[in-house]
């Protein structure tokens, strides 16, 4: 539980390597390692709110046969992919990159504080803030934070929780109508730029109010 596998290199340079073992992972990073981040041979770990990012290969190798089982967890920015595996695996409620069949999955950049650096919490806008399930959530993050944070709201995927319960400002390259009013999902916002005058999304760097965000 809480575990950080990081900057691992050398022949065996995976964050964890896994050989006919199933272990269970919450609230554990697999970062900037130079293989993949974990490596699975004929293994059935389950990984709960956990992030994976900057690993050389891909986030996750899996084979003879292993299956693992990721709920609540990011596998974002890797190498090759964020999974290579000869059999699937059950995976729900995830941020994948390229995106991954299963309930609840997303594909969009989770937006990292400053991943180049190392730090895997989320901005305020990421769109995992609140957007994994309850059923076996952890009740604190990775640093003993409230998970969910606040009380009553989704989790949030990866493995550090946001004070927020839902993304302070929707995803970008959303449609949003003439009165800034997002359309077909639940990153919702009702505002106006400079304060008073209603907006539309442009794809540039733009403001809201006191807050300046980049678009994609």
């Amino acid at each position: 539980v809480s575990c950080k596998f990081s900057e691992n290199s050398g022949i065996s340079s995976e964050g964890l390597m896994n050989w006919y073992s199933s272990p269970t992972l919450t609230n554990c990073t697999f970062l900037n390692n130079t293989g993949y981040g974990m490596f699975n041979r004929l293994s059935f770990p389950t990984l709960t709110n956990c992030t994976f990012s900057g690993n050389t290969d891909s986030a996750m190798r899996n084979i003879s046969l292993s299956s693992p089982t990721l709920t609540n967890c990011i596998l974002w920015g890797n190498g090759v992919s964020e999974i290579h595996e000869d059999a699937s695996s059950v995976i729900t409620y995830c941020n994948i990159q390229g995106g991954y069949p299963g309930e609840g999955n997303i594909n969009v950049d989770p937006f990292f504080v400053d991943q180049m650096n190392g730090d895997l919490h989320l901005n305020d806008y990421s769109p995992c803030i609140g957007a994994g399930t309850p059923l076996g959530a952890p009740g604190s993050d990775i640093e003993g934070n409230p998970r969910p944070d606040p009380p009553g709201s989704n989790p949030d995927i990866g493995a550090y929780e946001n004070i927020f319960g839902i993304s302070d400002i929707p995803l970008p390259g959303a449609f949003l109508d003439e009165f800034g009013i997002e359309i077909g999902n639940k990153w919702t916002y009702q505002g106006t730029y400079g304060g008073t005058t209603p907006y539309t999304w442009q794809s540039e760097v733009i403001a809201r109010d006191d807050i300046t965000f980049p678009m994609s």
